[in-house]
């Protein structure tokens, strides 16, 4: 297991966009993790009842969409940034704790393009 080291961003109040699939999604929280070789990855994670229900390629565009409207002007204020993970789960979940009850979709975005790019 790789060490990291989290920051949480204090931020003004954070609403989720209108996404693709109509999911209504909750902000759970956003942090930089600072990976072992010192690249930062802005992690998004939003609270999303019911995903399971629904499977991940009904969601994948609302994972795009995310990265697109939140991860990359969040990853331009706080540069540099390396990536952006962004995280849909069916109920909070303690971040890098095993929840097997749990449902996560996630998406991992290399932004050093100036866009969100699919890892």
């Amino acid at each position: 297991m790789r060490a990291a080291a989290f920051l949480l961003l204090a931020a003004p109040a954070w609403a989720a966009p209108e996404l693709p699939s109509g999911l209504a999604v909750e902000p759970f929280d956003r942090a930089v993790e600072v990976q072992p070789g010192g690249e930062r990855w802005l992690v998004l994670r939003y609270l999303a009842p019911g995903i399971a229900d629904l499977g991940f390629e009904a969601v994948a565009g609302d994972l795009d969409a995310l990265c697109q409207t939140e991860g990359l002007p969040a990853a331009a204020a706080d540069s540099p940034i390396a990536q952006v993970v962004v995280v849909l789960m069916d109920r909070p979940v303690e971040r890098g704790v095993p929840d097997p009850e749990a449902t996560q979709f996630i998406g991992a975005y290399l932004i050093d393009t100036g866009a969100c790019e699919w890892e």
